[in-house]
Formats: C-alpha cells, sequence, structure tokens
C-alpha cells in the first residue's frame, strides 16, 4: 500500500526516518524501521518530476509499507522546443529583352520559405536525463525573387551610299545636261546580343558580324558625241577638226581631244566683180536741154576654174 498523503500507518504518525511520533489518541509510542528508499524520475507537462519511495517496515508484524513523494525535478525540464529557420526567397536574374540596355532593374520579390524542427523529450526514469527526439523538419520552400534586367539586343543600321558611276554618252553633244540613274541604297546591319549571368545580373555583350546588303550603282550619263568642224584654210584646202571626249568614271571629268585633218585639193572657187555700166544719153522731149542719164548696172559672172598642189 502506497500512501502519498502525510504518513500514518497503524494509526501512529511517523517520520521518513523512523522517528516515531506521539499520537495523542494512542498511549504508546511505536517505532518503524526504514528498509529502503527509492527515486523514479518522469515527465508531467513540461517537468521532469522525480517521485522518491521510502520502505518502512513494522517491527511489529514485519508488514512494509511505502511512502512516495513526488517534487519538481527540473522545471520546464523537457518542454519541447520549436525552431524555426528562415529559407531566404532565391535570387535569379533574368534578361528583359523589351527594354534597352541601362534602365533600371525591375524587381518582382518573392517569399521566404522556412524550416521548423521540433524537438520532444522523453526522461531516463533512472537519473532524470532528458532525452531529445528531434522530429522531422517541416520545409515550407521559398518563392523566387525576380531580378529583369533591361538587355534588349542593339540593332544598328548604317545605309550605304550608291556608288557613283560616270558613263560616256556618245549620242549627245558634249555640254547637254546630264542623265542620271539612281541606284538603290544598300545597308549594313550590325546586332549585338546580350547575355544575363542569373545568378549575378552580370551583362555580357556579343557583338555580331555585319549583315551586309550591298547598294546599287548610280549610273551619270555625261554627254560626249564626237564633234566634227570643216573649214578652209587661206589656201582653199578643207580643214577637219574631229573633237572626242573621254569621260572619267570615277569623277565625271571630260577630257576633250581634237584632231586636225587637211583635204589634198583645193575646191572650185568663184570670184565676183563689178562691171561699170555704160552711160548712154537719149534725148528727152518733155524738158528743155535736160539729159536723162540711165545707168544699167552689168554684173559679169566669170568662173575660173583652177588647181594647185598642195605644196
Amino acid at each position: 500500500m502506497i500512501n502519498r498523503r502525510s504518513e500514518f500507518i497503524s494509526g501512529k504518525r511517523i517520520s521518513l526516518d523512523g522517528t516515531g511520533y506521539q499520537d495523542k489518541n494512542i498511549a504508546t509510542v511505536k517505532s518503524v524501521e526504514k528498509v529502503g528508499e527509492t527515486a523514479v524520475y518522469s515527465k508531467r507537462g513540461d517537468d521532469i518530476i522525480k517521485s522518491t519511495t521510502v520502505s518502512m517496515k513494522d517491527p511489529d508484524t514485519g508488514q512494509i509499507t511505502k511512502n512516495t513523494i513526488d517534487e519538481v525535478f527540473k522545471k520546464d525540464g523537457v518542454k519541447d522546443k520549436v525552431e524555426v529557420e528562415t529559407i531566404p526567397s532565391p535570387v535569379n536574374y533574368a534578361k528583359d529583352a523589351s527594354r534597352e540596355k541601362g534602365q533600371d532593374d525591375i524587381t518582382v520579390p518573392g517569399k521566404d520559405g522556412s524550416k521548423t524542427t521540433t524537438t520532444t523529450y522523453t526522461v531516463n526514469p533512472n537519473s532524470g536525463e532528458a532525452i531529445a527526439h528531434v522530429g522531422e523538419s517541416v520545409i515550407v520552400n521559398p518563392t523566387e525573387t525576380i531580378v529583369k534586367i533591361a538587355a534588349k539586343d542593339k540593332v544598328v543600321e548604317t545605309p550605304i551610299e550608291p556608288a557613283v558611276v560616270y558613263e560616256k554618252d556618245d549620242t549627245r553633244d558634249f555640254g547637254t545636261p546630264d542623265k542620271l540613274r539612281e541606284g538603290a541604297k544598300g545597308k549594313s546591319v550590325t546586332t549585338t546580343r546580350y547575355d544575363v549571368n542569373p545568378n549575378n545580373g552580370t551583362v555580357t555583350e556579343h557583338v555580331g558580324n555585319p549583315v551586309v546588303t550591298p547598294a546599287g550603282k548610280t549610273i551619270v550619263q555625261v554627254g560626249a558625241k564626237t564633234k566634227v568642224e570643216r573649214s578652209k584654210d587661206d589656201q582653199g584646202r578643207e580643214v577637219i577638226n574631229t573633237t572626242t571626249y573621254e569621260v572619267d568614271s570615277k569623277t565625271g571629268k571630260v577630257t576633250p581631244t581634237t584632231v586636225t585633218t587637211y583635204g589634198t585639193r583645193k575646191e572650185p572657187t568663184v570670184e565676183k566683180k563689178v562691171v561699170p555700166s555704160p552711160v548712154v544719153y537719149l534725148k528727152d522731149d518733155t524738158k528743155e536741154k535736160k539729159v536723162l542719164k540711165q545707168s544699167l548696172l552689168k554684173v559679169k559672172m566669170v568662173k575660173i576654174q583652177s588647181q594647185q598642189r598642195t605644196k
């Protein structure tokens, strides 16, 4: 029989060490013998409890009575421990191909996660030592924080003007306005690509090779028809001046070259001479002593043919 209240054995109040106390209702005092003491540790709520049991023996009957006393051995000694570890939101740097490089970054925040670990305890009944039992962690994964890096690829287009080529137009006289036939413009396209390191946001530039669309040619037709001029020299020979023109294809400069040739014979010539008309006097009956003079001009054309050798 275990009595957890104040110790009473057969109507006699005794101490745990076996010292007898006088019971006012009992005339005689009787002593009991302590024959054993044990301590057992247990968990009660968050506390460690020490239960001490003393065994007392009645010398007359030999009956052993056990008395147990509970006391707090360690306050909150086995209280569960909850540890919460924050898992930071991972940061990912992403290329924003819609905005020009150099603009401010745009951050889309994520949420931190957590790792919750609960440790429970049991008690060693012999020593009162708290024994930890770490439970399986409960993990709430974080969401990603996105940092958008402005890194739109850059396309540079450089126009290429058509080359100008001057051509000789031998159907039109020199000095007439030039005729222009414009060629198509070309272009050179260079694309610069930007890559973003997802771990640290570093931007790497990659310049591509130019893609060239050749330009056409602008043709300028310059009047450069050969010019032939004929005349006579003082000896009556035919003088032929033939002027040809060369056109510089790069500058359009026209260089004339004149070649003079002569005929081998004189052409027949016609000389005109004025011969005075003779005077004839006639009588005018209507007037007195007046003579009407009539002058007639006769032009005699003499055709002279001559040949001269060219000296």
